[in-house]
C-alpha cells in the first residue's frame, strides 16, 4: 500500500519544512509542499493529495480561499487550517468551505498529527459512504429500468397485477439491503455484552452504528422514491390544502421548538383544492419544513404560505437560514446532492429534495428555488387548481 499524500502550503520556509520534512515524512507520510496559496491550489489539483495542511495568512491566496476554490472546483481534499486567531465568523467561513478542522499557533507536533488521522478517518467513512451511495443507486436504476420493461409489457388491464410485482419487488430490496446491515448492528451490541469497551472502542462501535444507520436511511429514501416514481400505492381524489398543511405544520412544531425556530403559517380563508394524494402531498410539505428547519440557525423563523391563482395552488415555504449558492441551485433535487455551505455542518442524504421533486412531478407541478446566501430560501410548490 503506498503512503499517504500530505501536501503542507506555508509561506513561512522554516515551519514548512519542519512540518513536511521533520514532522510528516517521519511518520511515513509523502509530502508535498507550496509556499503560498496560489501555488498550493495548482500542486493540489496536480497531486491530489490525501490531506492539506495550510496557514490563514499567505499571499496571493489565503488557505481559506484555497479550501473554498478546492470544494468549488469538486475537490473534496479535507483541508487542516493554521492559524493564530480564534473567531466565529472564521469558524463559519470554514464550516461552510467544508474544512476538516484547524489549529492555533503554537500547536504541539502531536495535535496536527491527531487531527491529521481525524481527517482521513472522516474521509475514509465518506468515501465508503459514497461507494454505498452508487450502488445504491445502480440497484435503483435496476429497478427503474425493470419497471419500465414491465409497464411496456403489460396492456392497461394488467395495471393492478404490475403493482403487485412492484411491491413485491420492493419489498424483496428492502429485505436484501436492510439483513445484513441489522447483523451489523447486532454484533455491535453483541460486542457492548461482553464487557466495558475502552474510550477509543466506545468511539468506533458509536462510528459503526452512525455509519449503519446512515445507509439504511438511504435504503428507506431511495425505495420511497422509486415507489413515488412508479405511482404505487398513490390514490388521486380532490383534496382540501389547508388541513394538510395544518397537518404538516403540527409535525414539525416540535422539531422547530427544539431549534428555537418561530414556525409562521398563513393560510388564506377560501378553501383551496387540487387533485391528488393526500399522504405524498403531506409528506411533500413535511420533507420542506424539514429542511428548512434543518438549515436555519436558531432563533430564525419558517413559514409556510398557501395562495391561488386562476389556476394554480401555490405552497410556498420560507426561511431565514444560511441559503444557498446561487451557482448550486439549478442541482437541487438532483439526488445525493447537497449544498456546499452545510454539507459538512448538517446530517442528510441527500434525497429530500428529490423526493419532493418526485411528488411534485407526479401531480403535474412545478418546483422553484430562490435563495440568498445568510438571508434564507423560499421553495415553491405549484400545482394545477381542482375547481370544486
Amino acid at each position: 500500500m503506498s503512503p499517504l499524500k500530505i501536501l503542507v502550503v506555508e509561506d513561512a520556509a522554516d515551519m514548512r519544512s519542519f512540518l513536511a520534512d521533520t514532522l510528516l515524512r517521519a511518520e511515513g507520510y509523502d509530502t508535498y509542499t507550496a509556499a503560498d496559496g496560489l501555488a498550493g491550489l495548482e500542486m493540489a489539483l496536480k497531486v491530489m493529495p490525501d490531506v492539506i495542511v495550510a496557514d490563514i495568512h499567505m499571499p496571493r491566496l489565503s488557505g481559506l480561499q484555497m479550501a473554498q476554490q478546492l470544494a468549488q472546483a469538486g475537490c473534496l481534499i479535507p483541508v487542516i487550517l493554521i492559524t493564530v486567531e480564534s473567531t466565529e465568523a472564521l469558524a463559519r467561513q470554514a464550516l461552510q468551505a467544508g474544512v476538516a478542522g484547524y489549529l492555533l499557533k503554537p500547536f504541539e507536533p502531536q495535535e496536527l498529527l491527531a487531527a491529521i488521522s481525524r481527517a482521513l478517518a472522516r474521509a475514509q467513512v465518506e468515501q465508503e459512504h459514497a461507494r454505498q451511495r452508487a450502488e445504491l443507486e445502480a440497484i435503483n436504476t435496476t429497478l427503474r429500468q425493470r419497471i419500465q420493461e414491465l409497464e411496456m409489457a403489460l396492456s392497461a388491464e394488467g395495471r393492478l397485477a404490475l403493482e403487485r410485482q412492484q411491491i413485491l419487488f420492493l419489498n424483496s430490496v428492502t429485505h436484501d439491503l436492510r439483513s445484513p446491515l441489522t447483523a451489523i448492528l447486532a454484533y455491535v451490541d453483541l460486542l457492548r455484552r461482553q464487557g466495558d469497551l475502552n474510550a477509543a472502542q466506545v468511539d468506533l462501535t458509536q462510528r459503526i452504528e452512525k455509519g449503519v444507520q446512515s445507509i439504511m436511511q438511504v435504503i428507506t429514501a431511495l425505495l420511497e422514491l422509486a415507489q413515488i416514481e412508479a405511482g404505487i400505492g398513490m390514490v388521486a381524489e380532490q383534496i382540501l390544502l389547508q388541513p394538510i398543511a395544518r397537518c404538516a405544520l403540527d409535525e414539525v412544531r416540535p422539531q422547530a421548538a427544539a431549534h428555537h425556530l418561530t414556525l409562521a403559517e398563513q393560510l388564506p380563508e377560501k378553501a383551496l383544492y387540487v387533485h391528488g394524494d393526500a399522504a405524498r402531498l403531506r409528506q411533500m410539505l413535511v420533507l420542506l419544513l424539514t429542511n428548512a428547519i434543518q438549515y436555519t440557525p436558531r432563533g430564525g423563523f419558517v413559514r409556510l404560505t398557501l395562495s391561488a391563482s386562476q389556476s394554480e395552488a401555490l405552497c410556498q415555504i420560507s426561511d431565514s437560514g444560511w441559503g444557498i449558492p446561487p451557482e448550486e441551485i439549478t442541482y437541487l433535487g438532483q439526488r445525493f446532492y447537497r449544498a456546499s455551505n452545510v454539507r459538512h455542518q448538517c446530517d442528510g442524504c441527500g434525497l429530500g429534495l428529490a423526493i419532493v421533486k418526485a411528488i411534485v412531478d407526479k401531480h403535474h407541478g412545478h418546483l422553484q428555488v430562490e435563495s440568498t446566501l445568510n438571508a434564507g430560501t423560499t421553495v415553491s410548490v405549484a400545482l394545477p387548481c381542482q375547481p370544486r
